[in-house]
């Protein structure tokens, strides 16, 4: 049974990670140790699924599960988003309590989706604003993993993988310059500079932790959780990623704020209210690797 468990998991981390580029070796405390064949860093990855109960659970992980000699079982699917985005987030603040105890760092913690809820009930450009709430939000924020990966299927049956904090933090950005563009025009001016500064002290207020900065190449860039990100003058955000490997020495831990002094929990309360009847419509995820 632990050997079947644990070969169901490497199926998974092999949806993001391909052995042709990395080593996967099986750990306990994280799942797995993988090392970047060509970079040569190491990360662990720690893996678990969402089920909407336990009944599920066990119908799925019945031997030959979907096969004619199991087409009697019967499979609840969730009632609402609400139940699923919640069964979503307690997966991640389960993993989080355990995150301490765990010497490697950093670790990916990754969630295989049996539900599928989003794949037959809206389009693939709805799923951020129908998964990202606030609780969800909240517990990316605390997570001390440094990427939290949703696979899952959408546009009725493709199946991607959801980079939660990269997605959170440029989607917060966005909304960030667009609650500017539309109540502070005051604020149009601002150089690219100056708005990344506003963003820093903006993730800063809603509890983000170890943000970090650097001005490389003349570019100013803030980062959080290996993703950097600069402003280019027509506004379009250039995306870093730095996987697992460290950041480069120039990054240091972000400790200004913004002399804007507008940004504060009024602020803060404001954008939140915006948010809700302002969405952001875009097609998430990345598909995920298949076997020819």
């Amino acid at each position: 049974m632990i050997l079947d468990k644990k070969l169901k998991e490497i199926s998974i981390v092999n949806l993001i990670y391909s052995d042709v580029e990395y080593q996967i070796t099986p750990s306990e405390e994280p799942d797995f140790i993988i090392i970047n064949k060509k970079a040569k860093y190491s990360f662990g990855v720690e893996v678990t699924e969402y089920y909407h109960n336990e009944s599920n659970a066990r119908i799925r992980n019945i031997p030959n599960y979907g096969s004619k000699n199991a087409k009697d079982v019967t499979i609840q699917s969730p009632p609402d988003v609400d139940v699923y985005v919640r069964g979503i987030t307690e997966r991640i603040m389960a993993k989080n309590e355990k995150l301490n105890h765990y010497d490697l760092l950093p670790i990916n913690l990754i969630i295989m989706d049996t539900e599928n809820f989003f794949s037959n009930t809206i389009y693939r450009d709805e799923v951020y604003n129908n998964l990202f709430n606030d609780d969800l939000k909240r517990q990316i924020i605390r997570s001390g993993f440094r990427e939290i990966y949703l696979i899952t299927e959408v546009d009725w049956g493709k199946q991607v993988y959801i980079p939660l904090k990269l997605i959170y933090f440029v989607a917060e950005l966005n909304l960030l310059m667009q609650f500017i563009d539309e109540r502070h025009p005051e604020l149009h001016k601002i150089s690219e500079k100056e708005f990344l500064a506003i963003g820093a002290q903006y993730f800063i207020l809603q509890g983000v932790q170890e943000l970090q900065y650097a001005e490389i190449d003349d570019k100013f860039q803030i980062a959080y959780s290996n993703y950097a990100v600069s402003l280019l003058p027509d506004k379009i955000f250039q995306i870093k990623d730095y996987y697992e490997a460290h950041l480069p020495e120039e990054f240091v831990p972000v400790d200004f704020v913004s002399d804007v002094s507008m940004i504060d929990d009024n602020f803060i309360n404001s954008i939140r209210l915006y948010s809700k009847t302002h969405t952001l419509n875009f097609k998430i995820g990345y598909e995920v690797i298949t076997c020819d």
